[in-house]
């Protein structure tokens, strides 16, 4: 494997959304692949998690249900998870907490397993998890809906609405921009987004400008972020050309992370402005950048500053 194909699946292993990098290889589920696989989803708080040695290792999980948003109803759910795989990493639960768990069909008389595996637990504050139901319960709401043109145009708006939160927010923009781009590819011959799908084209006026001003409200490049930029990827607009520069400045080179937010912000400049020609700076992070960032020298560090100051020049002097 080459420098610069290490270095595309090593941006790619960082940045499969707002996942820890335990969960690759699992590709990214959004809400609606879970709901539409899963057989039951419920808002639950932790009761008890103990190993069971009948079950080969596995960890059971009791569940107290606090509200139910798809499957039979249910006062608790009992979960068997394995703690111990980590490629692909399964679910994992403490005691106390709180969440949305999405469960996988099952066959009568065995334990619930998670869809999706560590896609299949949404933890976070209280407000956080307020912001998946909503999201649910409007998913599944929409899909009543008898008239096919209506049932549409509410899909639509919910796509945005839940784009618009920062909880959801790549849950609803993965749905309008192109699958398989720089930030989650392995390939390299496959690394260049071809501009949002379909879907983007029935949005109204009203709802893309909703969607552009999520995303220049934003301060960090993160999997909502990066896929709404995709969205206006085609789109000339030099308000997000000046955000994907100052998403440059604010990262810190000397890290993993911050190469990667580099390198990935160079790459999409590249594309949305070819006037730039950046070819030859952003060579030059691809070859320097190392996947260790303790072997990270001043000669790099200087490289991503000078890439970063040509960049800057050009807006500067009116571009």
């Amino acid at each position: 494997m080459g420098p610069t194909r290490t270095l595309t699946a090593a941006v790619a292993f960082f940045l499969l959304g707002t996942a820890p990098a335990s969960r690759y290889p699992i590709p990214p589920q959004p809400l609606t692949q879970l709901l539409a696989e899963a057989a039951v989803a419920a808002r639950v708080s932790v009761l008890d998690v103990r190993f069971d040695p009948r079950t080969d290792g596995y960890q059971v999980t009791t569940l107290s249900v606090q509200r139910m948003l798809l499957g039979a109803a249910a006062e608790s759910l009992v979960v068997m998870t394995h703690p111990n795989i980590i490629c692909p990493m399964d679910a994992t639960f403490r005691e106390g907490e709180e969440g949305i768990v999405f469960l996988a069909p099952k066959a009568e008389r065995e334990l619930h397993q998670v869809q999706g595996l560590s896609w299949g637990f949404k933890r976070g504050s209280t407000e956080a998890i307020d912001a998946w139901q909503r999201a649910i319960e409007g998913r599944l709401a929409l899909t009543k809906e008898p008239d096919a043109a209506k049932r549409r145009a509410l899909e639509l708006e919910w796509i945005v609405a839940t784009a618009e939160c920062a909880t959801t927010c790549w849950d609803g923009a993965v749905l309008l921009c192109p699958e398989g781009d720089e930030w989650t590819s392995f390939d390299d011959e496959a690394a260049d987004p071809v501009g949002p799908k379909p879907a983007f084209a029935e949005l109204s006026v009203e709802q893309r400008t909703r969607l552009r001003t999520v995303l220049l409200a934003s301060t960090t490049l993160d999997a909502g972020s990066r896929a709404l930029e995709g969205c206006f990827a085609t789109t000339p607009d030099s308000a997000i050309d000046r955000w994907l520069l100052a998403r440059m400045r604010g990262a810190a080179a000397g890290s993993w992370e911050g190469g990667a937010t580099i390198l990935g912000a160079l790459r999409r400049l590249e594309r949305r402005r070819p006037d730039l020609a950046l070819a030859s700076p952003a060579a030059v992070i691809r070859e320097k950048l190392d996947l260790d960032p303790k072997k990270r020298d001043a000669e790099m560090l200087e490289a991503v500053a000078a890439a970063i100051a040509a960049v800057s020049a050009f807006f500067d002097h009116g571009g």
